[in-house]
């Protein structure tokens, strides 16, 4: 008995061996890659261009041994930063923070190709990143950067097709080894729900794969339509993958659910997180006030929100 139970535990190990491997994740043999930030032009005037937000205000001047210790400690500033390990951000963070999520998750997601890693960067980009642009500390500086770099991970590309990762109002010109086309986005999100897409600059029935991020928050995949018609997709990694042969001049759009739901104190609409005036209730709905930033505002019983991402970070 001894003996039989001695030769099963080979066979026993390579099993759970083989589930273990079966859990993990599995990387692709070439990353995906990103695009120029000079070939991505934003056309909307407020903090979701996000070159013009990169420029937004200046740096108070410090003196220079202070500027000097800050540029050397950052570094370990970011080491010691925590990384939420699923989207799971209720309130704003450090600038800090919202580097270290981009510096972990950015890899993650060109290896993987998951869109959960996605998900983190939407979310630290529009309430950690943006929030520290009105703020007049050093921070400032760290997030213009970081807001900045932001688009070269709004598209990624592999030999087979185009994962778009950042829906703004944007277009872009994306040249590859393989093929080469132009996308030109009008979107509001992260403030409004409907998405659009041209597709330009493809010879005709050029084969492609078309790969739209669905976020964590969106419950149901969107209708997804292509030249007005209802068009055949599949989920896989939580993207909405379309394969077709394309021509220039094809659109694609698709609306999200930006219903209101709370989450802590806070409320949460899409990818945004919105502050309450009072302890928050359902339903919450957008009012026909527009903040300073002409962003809407929620009101519900007793009480009032505005997006954190038009609010500065708290020291």
């Amino acid at each position: 008995m001894k003996i039989s139970t001695i030769r099963l535990l080979p066979l026993l190990l390579f099993c759970l061996y083989t589930a273990i491997i079966g859990q993990a994740q599995t990387l692709r043999q070439r990353p995906l890659r990103g695009i120029s930030a000079d070939s991505v032009v934003f056309l909307s005037k407020d903090q979701t261009n996000l070159r013009m937000a990169g420029m937004i205000g200046t740096t108070p001047a410090m003196p220079r041994p202070l500027t000097e210790w800050r540029k050397k400690d950052v570094k370990a500033l970011l080491r010691t930063a925590s990384t939420p390990q699923q989207s799971t951000l209720k309130a704003p963070q450090s600038v800090y923070e919202a580097i270290s999520t981009i510096q972990h998750c950015l890899p993650l997601l060109r290896w993987t190709g998951e869109a959960r890693y996605c998900d983190s960067l939407n979310e630290a980009l529009f309430n950690q990143l943006m929030p520290a642009l009105l703020t007049k500390t050093f921070e400032q500086h760290l997030a213009q950067q970081a807001v900045v770099d932001a688009t070269q991970w709004m598209y990624l590309t592999d030999e087979q097709g185009v994962s778009i990762n950042l829906y703004l109002n944007a277009f872009a010109r994306i040249v590859t080894p393989k093929f080469s086309l132009t996308l030109d986005q009008t979107s509001r999100m992260p403030f409004g729900s409907r998405v659009q897409l041209r597709i330009g600059g493809l010879k005709s029935q050029t084969p492609l794969e078309l790969r739209l991020f669905i976020p964590s928050w969106q419950k149901t995949t969107p209708i997804i339509y292509v030249n007005g018609r209802e068009e055949f997709c599949t989920i896989e990694k939580g993207y909405a993958v379309i394969r077709r042969k394309w021509n220039a001049g094809d659109e694609v759009f698709f609306d999200f659910d930006l219903t209101p739901r709370i989450e802590g104190a806070l409320l949460r609409v899409g990818s945004l997180f919105y502050v309450p005036t009072a302890e928050p209730s359902l339903p919450a709905y957008p009012s026909n006030e527009l903040n300073r930033y002409e962003h809407p505002i929620l009101q519900g019983k007793g009480f009032t929100a505005e997006p954190i991402t038009d609010k500065p970070i708290l020291p």
